[in-house]
């Protein structure tokens, strides 16, 4: 069945309506209904996500007429980024569902349409979206949202034979498995080595965020012409104050100065208990890279003492950071172990910067603190 963008509002089961408090619980309902019972569907996640939304920035709904049923929903998320140094504004489409029955009816394309005012008189230079794969056809078709790229899983084994067993629960494939990574990170991946006692850098465990913080992210908001602004206030809200998740932040100083900082999550990917890197940025040159490997090697050290047998990331192969990873072992997730693929698109509200350079994968910087779901 084909889009039916042009189909006649009197003839639709479905009308656009504004969000309302009292539709809370029909929004929990249909995410829940799209994700099972995970944390996109509980209450207090939902709470400290619309908490985010822009007061200016109208969100919109749409229900089953005749019983009033949320049938489709999306939160609008506003950062601030910059564009080659520059401040401008974003957003970020999170949680954006439609109902099985009402798939393939143009109520994504009415909604855009609907929206498209208000984003722009608010200020908003560009929307970011990480479709689902169901929504990916719709989407690759649009011609309002644009495709990035698609952003690499970085995974590294930990624990070869109990992620073997995992995955396959076949111990001859256990077997094989753990002497081909074997082979491979001993020729052609090898891993980096610990860094070496004498390194000026310590690393910090840091439960709140301090200022230092807004210092580093001074010193690094150039380094790639588009990114979201990762100072104090965004950390503190996407890492420290989301109320179903816990992550460590750990940063690499030299003194009180940082020059880098991971942020770790443990997660169950696939039926694997995964610890995630969900954000990873260093200073540029060569002390930003010490930084790098000092904080993948604490990582990867606590990944092992809880017993998880695989760590992985997302990250653009253009970046400093992936690079950092792929000499620390990290290699690109085979299929078979990546939940479901990341594909970045994103929509142009403004001239400047313009639709040819928002598409330019290698303008961006991202990672899974840019992602809704992970």
């Amino acid at each position: 069945m084909t889009e039916r963008i042009g189909l006649d509002p009197a003839e639709r089961a479905w009308e656009i309506s504004t969000y309302q408090e009292s539709d809370r619980a029909g929004a929990l309902a249909l995410v829940r209904d799209e994700y099972g019972d995970i944390d996109l569907a509980d209450g207090d996640y939902y709470d400290w996500l619309r908490a985010a939304c822009p007061p200016d920035v109208t969100q919109w709904l749409v229900r089953e007429k005749g019983t009033g049923r949320v049938v489709s929903a999306a939160t609008m998320v506003g950062v601030r980024a910059v564009w080659k140094g520059k401040g401008i504004k974003a957003l970020l489409g999170f949680n954006i569902v439609v109902a099985p029955e009402y798939r393939r009816q143009g109520i994504h394309s009415t909604l855009i349409r609907q929206s498209r005012e208000d984003i722009k008189a608010a200020g908003f230079c560009l929307t970011t979206i990480f479709p689902n794969p169901k929504s990916m056809p719709q989407l690759a078709r649009s011609e309002t949202h644009h495709h990035v790229s698609e952003v690499a899983l970085l995974v590294r084994p930990l624990d070869l034979r109990a992620l073997a067993d995992a995955q396959y629960d076949n111990r001859l494939v256990s077997w094989g498995g753990t002497l081909g990574w074997g082979l491979a990170s001993r020729t052609l991946w090898r891993a980096q080595g610990p860094p070496g006692k004498r390194t000026p850098l310590h690393i910090s465990e840091d439960e709140m965020l301090d200022e230092s913080y807004n210092h580093f992210w001074s010193q690094v908001r150039t380094k790639y012409d588009l990114m979201l602004v990762r100072d104090r206030a965004f950390l503190t809200w996407r890492f420290i104050d989301i109320p179903t998740r816990e992550y460590q932040v750990l940063s690499a100083r030299k003194g009180d100065e940082i020059l880098g900082y991971i942020v770790l999550r443990e997660t169950d990917v696939r039926g694997t208990v995964t610890g995630l890197i969900a954000d990873f940025l260093v200073a540029p040159g060569e002390q930003g890279a010490l930084a790098g490997q000092v904080l993948l090697h604490a990582a990867l050290e606590r990944f092992k003492e809880t017993g998880m047998p695989l760590a992985g990331g997302l990250l653009l192969p253009h970046t400093h950071e992936y690079a950092l990873m792929r000499r620390a072992g990290f290699l690109k997730a085979p299929k078979p172990l990546a939940p479901q693929p990341f594909h970045l698109f994103v929509r142009s509200h403004c001239d400047d910067p313009g639709l040819e350079a928002i598409t330019r994968p290698e303008a961006w910087y991202i990672s899974i603190a840019d992602h809704d779901a992970v």
